[in-house]
């Protein structure tokens, strides 16, 4: 087995892993995805068009396919977003083919990546070898929640087991690779952390670290503007709305910046002011240097 550019036995991608009949008419970002999906307990469809699907064709595609559970498609939408990057150069290769106009720009695409790498992977994403630990980590906890849904046969299960705990077995061979159970151990840790700060242990795969929950979000509203950041922090949290007003008031500013930090790749809509604001004619109870005469 080949080495990495660390010690220890190379850390094998999904699409090593697992391989499918038709994979050939597939390029290898789609295989790679349809493959991480496989890990977590998804049998995905996987191919590139290279612009919108037309109902007959979407009708087409879900015929017979049973809708699944709310968590099971925050799960699919994680995945979806950490590959957001190689699916939009999946379909822009695939216009290029045939003339047309790529999608997107490029910039703002790979500056969503890497923040949104940043939020995925934390401290473990310079290292090629610790992004793919963390990638199996996550990979065993969200097959764990899928199987409630899936019931697949006892001895087939037992062989895809096998095959995601093959890098833990390679690297107890080879004279014990201490680097892989360190970042390993890393990985498991910050997941766990993530998971038991969660305000929400039920929504995807438990880990909501704000940024994170951001950049998947801005994904699922496609570039258009849809909510206020107060709307943002009621719909991240539900129970947000019966905070103190000056905590909500505050925590709504802390997530405007963050929003502006990120970049345009979130849009949101600016809060009402004057009359038409709800605190209109409030008096918060904000520190003295906050304080400002007359209304809010």
């Amino acid at each position: 087995m080949s080495k990495d550019e660390n010690t220890g036995p190379a850390i094998p991608r999904f699409s090593e892993m697992f391989r499918f009949a038709d994979d050939s008419d597939l390029n290898e970002h789609a295989r790679e995805l349809r493959a991480e999906a496989f890990a977590y307990g998804f049998n995905l469809d996987v191919r590139v068009f290279p612009g919108p699907i037309p109902p007959s064709k979407e009708a087409e595609l879900g015929e017979g396919i049973t809708p699944l559970p709310k968590r099971a498609r925050e799960i699919l939408h994680e995945l979806n977003t950490k590959h957001y990057l190689n699916e939009c150069e999946a379909v822009n290769a695939e216009r290029r083919r045939r003339g047309q106009k790529p999608f997107g720009d490029a910039k703002k695409l790979a500056k969503f990546q890497a923040d949104f790498e940043k939020a995925y992977y934390g401290k473990f994403r310079h290292s090629e070898k610790a992004r793919r630990i963390v990638d199996l980590v996550r990979a065993w906890h969200g097959r764990q929640i899928t199987e409630q849904w899936n019931k697949p046969e006892d001895q087939w299960e037992n062989r895809i087991r096998l095959v995601l705990l093959s890098p833990v077995l390679n690297a107890a061979r080879e004279s014990v690779d201490t680097d892989f159970f360190k970042l390993l151990a890393g990985a498991v840790r910050m997941l766990s952390n993530r998971i038991y700060s969660s305000k929400d242990k039920t929504i995807g795969t438990g880990d909501t670290f704000r940024d994170k929950r951001l950049l998947e979000y801005a994904v699922g509203i496609a570039g258009t503007a849809a909510h206020t950041p107060h709307e943002i922090n009621v719909l991240f949290d539900p129970a947000f709305s019966k905070l103190p007003e000056e905590v909500q008031h505050a925590k709504d500013k802390k997530l405007h910046e963050r929003l502006h930090k990120l970049g345009p790749i979130i849009p949101h809509k600016d809060e009402p002011r004057g009359k038409a604001s709800p605190k209109y004619g409030k008096v918060l109870n904000l520190p003295t240097k906050q304080r400002k005469k007359g209304k809010y």
